[in-house]
């Protein structure tokens, strides 16, 4: 994906009301906060924009992501280091 189409997707977030919080750099993409309400129409744009320029753009709820798959097994028996 192109910079200035990634530019774009981030011009249509804030301008339908979401708050761009954080920039990655090693990928292409962004955090954003946007209340539920936005979501749908947002959803739509988003996919406008995979149907005019081929490009699958990726919307996911924020959630704790771990290196280590015996991490989750750990915490269950209760071992939080």
């Amino acid at each position: 994906m192109s910079s200035a189409i990634l530019d774009d997707i981030k011009s249509v977030v804030y301008n339908m009301g979401a708050k761009i919080t954080h920039e990655y750099s090693l990928i292409r993409g962004f955090t954003m906060d946007a209340s539920d309400e936005l979501l749908p129409r947002l959803k739509q744009k988003l996919l406008e924009v995979e149907n005019t320029f081929g490009y699958r753009v990726h919307l996911e709820r924020d959630s704790e992501v771990h290196s280590f798959r015996s991490h989750d097994e750990s915490l269950e028996k209760g071992d939080h280091s």
